[in-house]
């Protein structure tokens, strides 16, 4: 079992946490799976905007920051401990991005968490334009009859004004041929003849 949630968090298909520690896509220190342990699904994503300092202005002094001091107070806004590659995923996307500068020092980008407080970041050049809004829901309208044979006919009827009548949404008619064979199998002989009928409706429209 702990191999395979090993396996799991280093894959990214879970996530642990305990106490102040947070591990995604990278191997579990020995010892961390304790009864403490939380298991829990990946992490939500975050958004190059959530690093900027009107999203987490405590992080922030005279537009200058840390990659740590970013971790804390995205862990912090968060309300519990982030994974480091989360955090550093989108530090990435952000300096790709022109949001913001990478003052590397003595290390390396990308770096380990142990190398984080030493990653000074600045406010890039790039304008910040908020992200739009998400598309509204679509909304649909849906109703579903089984319709004895004689209402299909009646369907036949008034489809044309119906079509007529919703033009503007461009509506679409499912139709679904239920036939229960659990007591009377259909001889292939008829189900042939039934599969004719309902090509000359619908191409390839078969039972």
């Amino acid at each position: 079992m702990q191999r395979a949630i090993t396996q799991a968090v280093e894959t990214g298909l879970l996530w642990v946490t305990t106490g102040g520690l947070s591990v995604w896509q990278e191997p579990l220190p020995d010892g961390l799976l304790t009864t403490g342990a939380r298991l829990n699904a990946p992490p939500t994503p975050l958004s190059v905007f959530d690093l900027l300092p009107d999203r987490v202005p405590e992080a922030w002094q005279d537009g200058k920051t840390t990659a740590l001091a970013l971790l804390v107070a995205l862990s912090n806004l968060q309300g519990e401990p982030l994974p480091w590659l989360l955090v550093r995923q989108v530090i990435t996307e952000a300096r790709n991005h022109g949001l913001v500068h990478l003052e590397l020092g003595t290390t390396t980008w990308p770096c380990g968490r142990a190398d984080a407080e030493q990653v000074r970041i600045s406010v890039g050049d790039t304008p910040i334009i908020d992200p739009p809004p998400p598309p509204l829901p679509k909304q649909r309208l849906r109703s579903d009859r089984v319709l004895k044979p004689s209402e299909v006919q009646d369907l036949a009827d008034v489809i044309g004004e119906l079509m007529r009548l919703l033009q503007p949404w461009a509506p679409t008619i499912q139709v679904t041929l239920d036939v229960d064979t659990s007591t009377a199998p259909m001889d292939p002989t008829v189900r042939h003849q039934v599969n004719a009928l309902l090509s000359q409706v619908k191409d390839n429209w078969t039972l």
